[in-house]
């Protein structure tokens, strides 16, 4: 048996330096302010957590969290800290008005529901933050139900 040759380990440190370089990125905040912390898959009557982190990365006036309607559907949200400025549906969006944050400020929402029992099936939509009106991030967010 012969000891493997550079090619063999450069092959298996490959994807590490991927997922490393992934990483420092996202640590830098270049591709994007928010970043998202959440259950992809819950059974019925389950509590979950989410934590939705901001960096501000210029001053963001009049921050607004917006959550797809179709995402919290028949989801029981009990607790959203710290509390929001003011709260609104409008557009197929549940929105969450903020306190502005300054540059380089970094703020974290954290929230706290259950799984109604009937809810079984998946959930998703396009999680956004907001200055007042205009779109500044956004990713899809994605539930699965289980009975």
């Amino acid at each position: 048996m012969r000891p493997p040759g550079w090619r063999s380990v450069l092959v298996s440190w490959a994807p590490l330096g991927v997922l490393g370089e992934l990483i420092l990125v996202a640590l830098t905040g270049i591709l994007s302010g928010i970043f998202f912390k959440a259950p992809v898959v819950l059974r019925s009557g389950q509590f979950f957590e989410m934590r939705l982190l901001v960096v501000a990365q210029r001053l963001i006036d009049k921050p607004v969290s917006a959550v797809p309607v179709g995402y919290w559907c028949d989801l029981m949200i009990n607790s959203f800290y710290p509390a929001t400025v003011g709260e609104q549906a409008r557009d197929g969006h549940f929105e969450f008005a903020l306190d502005p944050l300054e540059a380089g400020e970094v703020m974290i929402l954290k929230i706290d529901g259950q799984n109604n029992p009937p809810l079984v099936g998946r959930l998703s939509g396009r999680l956004e933050l907001r200055d007042a009106e205009r779109t500044i991030a956004a990713m899809p967010v994605s539930l699965r139900t289980l009975p």
